[in-house]
């Protein structure tokens, strides 16, 4: 069984969330380039739209990676979805020119796979955690 099949049968509401966000910003990601050929007033909104998906990742993310944390203390979980946070925030942040249009999405999309597989196993985790799920948490 994999960690993505085995932390999806628990259904950790907010890394369920998390996930579906996270892939739902990746599939803009992609899909955009082509929607804004079809189009065109797609691309007045890109900006407002990225930040609005990187606020809610944000706050979907802190609702399932917090408690997770505090139950199985795996740092190593926060730390990848810092990097994932921070990817998809350059795409926001970054002052216009910085980075070329490529770039940002890469990291977006970087971020976005990185997010997913950080839910996951938190998910994972939690489930194993002696707290929260049926097996003992394996600490370390």
């Amino acid at each position: 069984m994999t960690i993505l099949s085995f932390s999806l049968m628990q259904r950790q509401p907010w890394d369920l969330a998390g996930i579906g966000a996270s892939s739902l910003c990746v599939i803009h990601c992609l899909a955009t380039p082509l929607l804004v050929v079809f189009l065109p007033i797609l691309e007045v909104v890109e900006k407002q739209t990225h930040a609005g998906f990187a606020l809610a990742i944000l706050g979907i993310g802190l609702l399932a990676f917090w408690p997770g944390y505090r139950r199985h203390r795996r740092w190593r979980i926060i730390a990848t979805a810092i990097i994932g946070f921070s990817l998809i925030s350059m795409g926001v942040t970054a002052p216009e020119g910085l980075l070329s249009e490529s770039a940002e999405v890469i990291a977006t999309i970087l971020g976005g796979l990185i997010l997913v597989t950080a839910h996951c196993y938190n998910a994972y985790f939690c489930r194993r955690c002696r707290h929260c799920g049926e097996r003992e948490c394996v600490i370390g």
